[in-house]
């Protein structure tokens, strides 16, 4: 469920309160965060709108007598923590960071962790999985080299398509693409088979893009 969908679900409630305009606002901000090419300080920016508007909607909700469902309620419990950054690693150069996954809060998790890293532009393709075809599947690698990333945090589990095999498919148009696993699984062996580097956990465990952009410093421009 969508929160637009519980507002139209409950459309009369809110509106007998005078918060029915209100709660499509939030609504709309809390459905379509916009998690495209990013840059970093205003991602900062964004994932705190977020967590204003999402305790807004908790605090309209309670006052039309409603309670969120469980699907809802995890997306308006966004903790304004950062990683410290001592943990940080400047490339010396713009890395161009791209996280691949079908669930928003992972990607606000993952952006969270590595807000104000030196010289890192994030940017985040959101994949609303559900049955997916080869061609979806082909699409993705489409749009992923459109963007050019030089990192790729490819969560491991996309609804029917597996991380694994997109990014099979990348190393086989391109070697450019620095890739790292991304995933909440304890077993991401099938990941670093296909030459990811260590998982990060959705932005819990940085070593693994601590070492990517090391690699990404290290390389020679042709």
């Amino acid at each position: 469920m969508s929160y637009s969908e519980f507002v139209g679900q409950n459309s009369h409630i809110f509106t007998a309160q005078g918060l029915l305009g209100k709660a499509q606002d939030a609504a709309k901000i809390l459905d379509n965060p916009l998690f495209v090419r990013v840059p970093q300080e205003k991602m900062v920016c964004l994932i705190e709108s977020l967590a204003d508007v999402g305790n807004y909607f908790r605090y309209i909700s309670r006052q039309c007598g409603l309670d969120l469902p469980e699907e809802l309620l995890r997306f308006t419990n966004n903790q304004r923590v950062l990683m410290p950054q001592f943990q940080a690693v400047d490339p010396g150069k713009t890395a161009q960071v791209m996280v691949v996954d079908n669930s928003l809060m992972a990607l606000i998790d993952t952006a969270r962790a590595f807000m104000g890293w030196p010289n890192l532009f994030l940017s985040h393709y959101y994949f609303r999985s559900g049955a997916c075809s080869q061609a979806d599947a082909e699409q993705i690698v489409k749009d992923i080299l459109e963007a050019d990333p030089d990192i790729v945090l490819m969560d491991q589990g996309l609804g029917d398509i597996k991380g694994y095999d997109l990014v099979r498919a990348l190393n086989e148009v391109t070697k450019e693409i620095i890739f790292v696993a991304n995933t909440d699984s304890e077993d991401d062996s099938h990941m670093i088979a296909v030459g990811c580097l260590s998982n990060c956990g959705k932005g819990a465990f940085p070593e693994g893009l601590r070492n990517a952009l090391k690699k990404f410093k290290g390389k020679v421009v042709a």
